[in-house]
């Protein structure tokens, strides 16, 4: 007969990702992820499996949580450039949050550890993948619209759009003053012709 969890899952899921996201995968032990959830070891390792496990349970969570917040609009149908603006102007919003300093999880994980687990590199490239497809597709019908101009492929300006918000990600992570992120992002956007 299994035990019956006295824990809430999701609660202690959401906790482990802000671990994760705060300190970084190498920097996490498991007696971290034990105090803040306030769940024994043996209760995690039974729900979520080792570290990595975790982690990567920590990381799917974490993109069910942002995906639609941050991708949704460059969804919707005829999606183009006020779409992809709206985009990074929640971008700004989440750089100018003072609590926002740990920068993007995904692009963490794609710097700390996607180049050393294959589990993690798939789950980057995954969603690397959607992302630029979501650039695309709104460049494409803002090419359509005549709002960017047709002299550059709908691949290539999601190409530059991707690298600019990895970039702001990576940035939003170091102790770099907002201000030069805010004019990062708002400069690579007036590229945008």
């Amino acid at each position: 007969m299994s035990r019956h969890r006295e824990f809430n899952e999701p609660e202690a899921l959401e906790k482990a990702m802000m671990t994760f996201w705060q300190q970084g995968f190498e920097d996490t032990s498991y007696d971290d992820l034990v105090r803040a959830t306030a769940v024994s070891r043996y209760g995690l390792y039974s729900a979520f499996g080792d570290k990595k496990q975790f982690f990567l349970r920590a990381l799917d969570y974490y993109l069910d949580q942002h995906r639609g917040e941050m991708l949704g609009p460059l969804h919707a149908e005829g999606a183009s450039l006020p779409a992809i603006r709206a985009h990074f102007s929640r971008v700004l919003d989440k750089v100018d949050d003072p609590g926002q300093k740990v920068g993007c999880m995904l692009c963490n994980t794609a710097i700390e550890l996607a180049q050393f687990d294959k589990a993690a590199e798939d789950k980057v490239h995954e969603m690397f993948a959607e992302i630029k497809a979501a650039f695309k597709k709104a460049a494409k019908n803002a090419i359509k619209k005549g709002e960017l101009s047709g002299d550059t492929s709908a691949n290539q300006i999601a190409d530059y759009l991707f690298g600019l918000m990895m970039g702001g990600a990576m940035l939003a992570r170091s102790p770099i003053e907002r201000s030069k992120i805010r004019n990062f992002i708002k400069t690579g956007l007036a590229g945008l012709k």
